[in-house]
């Protein structure tokens, strides 16, 4: 299976299908920051060419330098106007639960998938604040701290799964 979501980032996994209404996969993946993993299992009703089904996953991503994007995410969720180009996330690092809903289309061998639902997100990240202080003199101060995240969040995820 490879797929593609937030919190998810780009997963490759393997599925192992005990029987026809239960998959279970683990996987590696990369969110553009750093490497990561996730597990989970699917419940599946009933199997036809467009079938419903539930997810639940666990993942993790470790501690890397943050992206661009994470970046304008973290300064976004901390809310503080004060936050300047003069601070800076230098590594970011998450967990994350999922719980979806999904549906899965395509036959026995090969099947298109696109699953939504809520996540919890548990982020850690170090931020660095550059300091000059006032007046004159030629002292500069970075100032590091740790920062943390805990927030339910809107979640997706699309994909393609092969059987063989």
């Amino acid at each position: 299976m490879t797929d593609m979501g937030v919190p998810d980032g780009f997963v490759g996994a393997v599925v192992v299908k005990p029987n026809r209404f239960v998959a279970v996969h683990a996987g590696g993946g990369h969110n553009t920051m750093a490497p990561g993993l996730r597990a989970g299992v699917q419940l599946f009703a009933f199997e036809y060419p467009a079938a419903p089904y539930a997810a639940l996953e666990i993942g993790h991503y470790f501690r890397g330098p943050a992206a661009g994007w994470a970046e304008a995410l973290a300064r976004d969720a901390a809310g503080d106007d004060a936050m300047s180009e003069d601070v800076s996330v230098d590594d970011l690092g998450y967990s994350y639960g999922n719980a979806h809903l999904g549906l899965r289309l395509g036959g026995a061998r090969a099947a298109f998938f696109i699953q939504g639902g809520v996540s919890r997100v548990h982020a850690d990240a170090t931020v660095r604040r550059h300091r000059v202080p006032d007046g004159p003199t030629l002292l500069e101060v970075d100032v590091y701290s740790r920062s943390a995240l805990r927030t339910w969040t809107p979640s997706a995820r699309l994909g393609l799964e092969a059987w063989f």
